[in-house]
């Protein structure tokens, strides 16, 4: 297999082989973001099903008490942070995509 791959990139030049890792970077790249935004959902459906996992989650008490800094005392201000958040990953997502 490796020496199948070998003679495949032996054909190619080395303008295209840097095209190729370029394409693959973006690739990959893509595949990070798409990840990150199907992940950004979740802790927002989770907290605006259940408000009390603010207390019962550890991660997501981190973030809520961090969120202080910025002014964000009270869950609804807490959950349209989360929803801001999760929309700019979305569409970071979709035009790195596009």
């Amino acid at each position: 297999m490796i020496n199948t791959l070998n003679k495949t990139l032996n054909f190619l030049n080395k303008k295209e082989k840097i095209h190729g890792l370029v394409i693959l970077l973006l690739i990959s790249c893509m595949a990070l973001l798409e990840t990150l935004s199907v992940f950004s959902i979740m802790p927002f459906l989770a907290v605006l099903g259940n408000s009390e996992m603010l207390e019962s989650n550890p991660i997501l008490n981190y973030i809520f008490v961090r969120a202080s800094f910025f002014g964000i005392h009270n869950t609804e201000n807490f959950l349209i942070l989360l929803g801001i958040m999760s929309f700019v990953i979305l569409i970071s997502s979709a035009v790195f995509r596009s």
